[in-house]
């Protein structure tokens, strides 16, 4: 919809501000990664691997 008003522009297309939270997203499955590898044996993570 276009509306002629640029309330968020500066906010939604900011280059800086979509390679920070890539970044956060990045760090955030990272240690979402380590941390289900590290509280689980190698045959629960093959188990419930979609790579069968």
């Amino acid at each position: 919809m276009k509306t002629g008003r640029e309330y968020l522009n500066n906010i939604l297309y900011n280059r800086k501000m979509a390679l920070v939270l890539a970044f956060l997203l990045i760090v955030y499955h990272l240690v979402r990664l380590v941390y289900f590898i590290r509280n689980n044996d190698v045959d629960m993570v093959l188990r419930q691997s979609i790579w069968k």
